[in-house]
């Protein structure tokens, strides 16, 4: 995680100005792969199968509810990221999820989230063609979710770019 390379002569600007963290995936036939890879980012197309396995990757304990990634809410549109963020999160104001065809390059289908909004089994809707979620916990990593129409079968880029506050 890169910090700014701007000293703040006022502390207190450090603490409240937004950060963006940008991960980019290469997809072929809906099979994503990382442009850059190294991310601490767990994805995930489907469902989590235990709790364990969210809590083996961010060193936590029920951080969040591996049931708010379960076979209802993981359809096969949806998409599923923990972002290992070592506790550093206080605040998560935006969340855009753009999916770049290689047919359209041009255009991008997105979805986009306001807030700290948490994830339930419930937070993502069938009857739009796009929703999001982000949540963090009181452990400061980042979850998301989020649906695009036809991602399944998508090839091109998907691009994630998350707006936060640091502790």
């Amino acid at each position: 995680m890169a910090d700014t390379s701007l000293i703040y002569w006022q502390e207190k600007l450090a603490k409240t100005q937004a950060r963006r963290l940008r991960i980019s995936w290469s997809v072929i036939s809906g099979a994503f792969t990382e442009c850059v890879a190294g991310n601490p980012v767990l994805l995930t197309q489907g469902a989590i199968a235990t709790q364990a396995v969210i809590n083996t990757f961010l060193g936590t304990t029920a951080e969040f509810d591996y049931l708010a990634f379960d076979a209802t809410s993981m359809g096969t549109d949806a998409l599923g990221l923990l972002i290992d963020m070592k506790g550093q999160c206080a605040k998560v104001l935006a969340m855009h999820l753009n999916m770049y065809s290689s047919t359209y390059l041009g255009t991008a289908a997105g979805c986009h989230a306001l807030g700290s909004v948490g994830i339930t089994a419930t937070t993502l809707e069938s009857a739009v063609a796009c929703g999001a979620s982000t949540s963090i916990a009181g452990s400061g990593n980042i979850a998301v979710k989020g649906v695009i129409s036809g991602l399944d079968a998508i090839t091109g880029l998907v691009v994630l770019d998350v707006d936060w506050i640091s502790k």
